[in-house]
């Protein structure tokens, strides 16, 4: 694997997701059979950001989601970062979350199915939102699809081949500040909260 860490950092500004980190550093044919074969045996940290809409169980949630995804094992740590008042929404909150097992769409499902706090801009799974939400006797606000989807590869780590660990991080996108600071706004205008 590369020992540049900004190629790889640079890999992961430009796509925004690390699935397209592969493609875009080159790598030796043994530091690409090396990276692959971490990935395979899980044993590379991914650590997104999302923004969701609504307050998990409690504003200090740390915890561990274990729910099976298409009968297979799906398991996500999350941190709650930050809580913000939102007008519309009630709340956004800023969740880090940590994929142990690899699942298609497994944080936008965990979130959404599990937490009843779907990703902003996520129209795939918020009706499985608005279902936990139901279920628990609440409801959801409308979606709303504009600024795309709140999820983004903020870390990776992992051993490289030399043995040294290597952590390549990038500051979260300005898209997700700039929501919160239009939800605090709106929350003090409406009176939902006081600035």
């Amino acid at each position: 694997v590369a020992n540049n860490a900004s190629d790889l950092k640079m890999a992961l500004e430009r796509p925004r997701c690390l699935g397209a980190l592969l493609p875009d550093v080159n790598l030796a044919a043994e530091g690409a059979l090396h990276l692959a074969a971490l990935f395979r045996d899980r044993q590379v940290t991914k650590t997104y950001h999302a923004l969701v809409v609504g307050e998990v169980p409690s504003q200090e949630f740390t915890g561990t989601i274990d729910s099976p995804i298409d009968d297979l094992p799906a398991l996500t740590h999350v941190d709650v970062l930050d809580v913000t008042p939102h007008a519309n929404w009630g709340a956004l909150t800023t969740l880090r979350m940590r994929p142990h097992t690899g699942r298609t769409h497994q944080l936008r499902i965990h979130a959404a199915a599990e937490l009843g706090c779907p990703m902003v801009g996520d129209d795939l799974y918020w009706p499985a939102a608005e279902a936990k939400r139901a279920a628990m006797g609440q409801t959801l606000p409308p979606l709303r699809t504009q600024g795309g989807l709140f999820l983004q590869s903020c870390a990776v780590a992992f051993e490289n081949l030399d043995g040294r660990q290597l952590e390549v991080t990038i500051e979260e996108h300005a898209k997700f500040e700039a929501l919160r600071v239009r939800g605090r706004s709106g929350a003090a205008y409406t009176g939902t909260v006081e600035e």
